[in-house]
């Protein structure tokens, strides 16, 4: 197993050890890409909500930063900090609903 922890663990069979296998640690379960072309992060976004989202960025500096931090991009990680961050400040704008931020932020679905 790749870039995971293992440990050893016995097989047991009526009480006695007949051998011994690896488990991994902490198994990672990958439920979707945390990391996304900027395209592909620019098209979860409705053409209704960019339009928002652009007109917003002529007075709100905070909108403004997104656009811009983000075109300098190539890939987006829905997992950074501050991508969180911005795409819930859109949601608290009112710009994009709850429900579109979650779905923004978990990424593109495996």
């Amino acid at each position: 197993m790749s870039n995971e922890e293992n440990r050893e663990v016995e097989i047991l069979h009526n009480g006695q050890v007949i051998g011994v296998a690896l488990e991994a640690v902490n198994p990672t379960v990958k439920t979707h890409e945390t990391s996304v072309r900027l395209a592909d992060f620019r098209a979860m976004f409705t053409r209704a909500e960019m339009t928002a989202i652009y007109t917003a960025a002529n007075t709100d500096v905070e909108v403004k930063m997104f656009l811009d931090d983000i075109s300098a991009m190539k890939t987006v990680s829905v997992v950074n900090q501050v991508i969180i961050d911005d795409v819930n400040y859109l949601k608290d704008q009112s710009l994009i609903t709850a429900d579109r931020a979650s779905e923004i932020l978990l990424g593109k679905p495996i």
